[in-house]
């Protein structure tokens, strides 16, 4: 799947939900890798996520670049379901057997383009190509670069395309009524916004 064009928040939430509801908590190993091309996109990523897997007992480690190695390999200890990183620490970590990316069937390429204008498509290129032959691969980019169209035929077979172009949301424009009944009193009272 490829997306363009998304607002961040909708966007991160629109493959960070259904990836941890696939998770097997169960399961010892790791199960999904979300790539960013920037520390600060990664982190954001991962605060979001920890917001949609609090309470559960899905584990998941942040693996970014400019950070203490060993620290990261540390948290890899813990067997995380899910990762979110920069390309180049995982392609790093998985190189030198810390990270076992061959479990894992889902990676999320978020800002391909600015990974690809950053150099880390070979990075993630690298670990991708570890990773099992069902890899389930999401990209997210503002734009599809005819540069980046290679890396994403080697992965993905008739991908499909969602363009979000700039169209007002649904909800522009629309009065929202609250209505609360109380069953045993068969009184009702109702709020417009």
């Amino acid at each position: 799947m490829q997306l363009a064009k998304p607002i961040q928040e909708q966007k991160s939430h629109s493959f960070l939900i259904p990836i941890v509801e696939r998770l097997d908590e169960q399961k010892e190993e790791l199960q999904a890798v979300i790539t960013a091309p920037t520390r600060e996109l990664a982190m954001q990523l991962y605060e979001e996520l920890n917001k949609i897997i609090e309470n559960t007992a899905i584990r998941s480690s942040i693996l970014i670049g400019g950070t203490d190695k060993q620290r990261s390999i540390d948290k890899l200890k813990s067997k995380p379901h899910i990762i979110v990183g920069t390309p180049g620490r995982i392609r790093d970590l998985a190189e030198n057997g810390a990270l076992s990316i061959h479990t894992a069937t889902i990676l999320v390429v978020d800002e391909a383009d600015l990974a690809f204008d950053m150099g880390f498509i070979e990075d993630i290129d690298q670990f991708a190509s570890k990773m099992p032959t069902n890899l389930e691969m999401y990209v997210f980019s503002a734009t599809i670069p005819e540069k980046l169209k290679p890396f994403l035929a080697k992965y993905m077979e008739n991908p499909i395309h969602v363009q979000i172009g700039n169209k007002k949301p649904l909800t522009e424009g629309m009065q929202y009524l609250l209505c609360r009944f109380e069953v045993w009193t068969e009184r009702k009272s109702c709020y417009m916004s």
